[in-house]
């Protein structure tokens, strides 16, 4: 996903008049609805447990109980605690132009200040997740279902119940034996 944003960064910027809006310790995009899938949220979980501080953790733990729809409980001191296994869209969302203000929705107020990540690309990746759950690589080359199935798997980060990270996992199964069954 990181290939595919970069190209689509890349694209942006030579058609644009301004520079990137992002800079580290903006924290923005890290509140409201972000969706994200089981194995994305299980990767995270590893990520946290393995590279963060005993401090932090706890402070995620706290945070991801809480189920607060205003922001991620990865987030802490406005930076991400889990970087490099951030979720697939926060890989993508990036803002060209000036910063975003606090109560901003950009994508009804900037929308032509958003980039694109490179569609053939994303779509490996996404097929890369969606083989997680099991799905045939000849249903993965399916754009639509591929596209359907991946926002079907990825609720807000908010709905998912952080305190029993074994329904998670059955969550994952389920749907996967619902695709496998429908694919029949």
């Amino acid at each position: 996903m990181d290939q595919a944003t970069r190209v689509g960064l890349e694209r942006m910027a030579l058609r644009h008049d301004s520079k990137l809006a992002c800079r580290s310790g903006c924290a923005r995009c890290c509140r409201g609805v972000i969706p994200v899938s089981a194995p994305e949220l299980a990767g995270a979980f590893r990520f946290s447990a393995q590279h963060c501080s005993g401090g932090d953790r706890v402070r995620i733990d706290h945070r991801l109980h809480l189920r607060d729809q205003g922001e991620c409980p990865f987030v802490l001191d406005e930076r991400c605690a889990i970087y490099p296994a951030r979720f697939f869209a926060c890989r993508q969302f990036f803002m060209f132009g000036k910063a975003c203000t606090a109560d901003e929705n950009v994508w009804e107020t900037r929308h032509d200040d958003i980039p694109h990540p490179d569609y053939p690309i994303k779509q490996k990746a996404l097929a890369l997740l969606a083989a997680i759950y099991g799905v045939e690589s000849r249903e993965a080359a399916d754009a639509h279902f591929l596209e359907h199935f991946i926002r079907d798997v990825s609720a807000p980060l908010h709905l998912w119940n952080m305190s029993q990270p074994g329904a998670i996992i059955a969550d994952v199964e389920e749907r996967r034996l619902h695709y496998r069954r429908a694919g029949s």
